[in-house]
């Protein structure tokens, strides 16, 4: 019982099990696509894509069926993606025009 206690002890203390524990984790998040920096430029440009034709849209007072249709494509990856309301509003003026 000693020995397994000793070894239990040893392999917790061991810089390469936490090592090994880290990597897992790490890799697990990557194909999960949290906390990734590509995942938060995807929002980030997304965002600034979504905000600039809706302003673009209400500014002209009408949008196009194809720009629409553009729009709607790209607001529900963002929205699902964890995009914020600002985008929303935009959106959903949007959704009001001709």
């Amino acid at each position: 019982m000693d020995n397994v206690i000793t070894l239990l002890v040893a392999v917790f203390a061991s810089t390469g099990f936490w090592s090994l524990a880290q990597y897992i984790i790490q890799t697990i998040k990557e194909r999960k696509g949290t906390d990734s920096s590509e995942k938060k430029l995807l929002i980030a440009l997304s965002h600034d894509r979504i905000v600039f034709l809706s302003k673009s849209a209400i500014a002209r007072g009408y949008i196009s069926q194809d720009d629409y249709d553009n729009l709607a494509q790209m607001t529900e990856p963002y929205f699902q993606a964890g995009g914020n309301h600002l985008a929303q509003k935009y959106w959903s003026e949007v959704q009001k025009l001709p």
